[in-house]
């Protein structure tokens, strides 16, 4: 991965009450020929490997990678799983990570 700009660590508990560590991470974007952006992204505990998320600019890969996480932690809920947080082991909810601001 290139340089790492963003991460969280969660706790997975499968349905059968197993824990493991979910360590989210996105990387720098980065230039790919000259028409192209990547950032990698990846939910290290659910799957083994970071992805480059490829899009037009660094801002539209930067988004695509954030909203790819999103799209694994909810795949993981759906299937029975839950998140719960490193400190507290707390429950943790998706909004809790993703949250979109609002301006007034």
């Amino acid at each position: 991965m290139e340089e790492i700009i963003a991460e969280r660590d969660l706790i997975g508990l499968n349905p059968d009450g197993s824990k493991f560590k979910i360590m989210l991470k996105i990387g720098k974007p980065y230039t790919v020929g000259s028409k192209e952006w990547a950032c990698s992204a990846g939910a290290i505990g659910l799957y083994k490997r970071l992805r480059e998320i490829r899009g037009v600019d660094s801002f539209q890969s930067l988004m695509q990678a954030i909203e790819f996480l999103r799209q694994l932690l909810e795949y993981f809920i759906e299937d029975g799983g839950r998140l719960l947080s490193v400190e507290d082991e707390s429950p943790v909810k998706i909004t809790d990570i993703f949250t979109s601001v609002i301006l007034e």
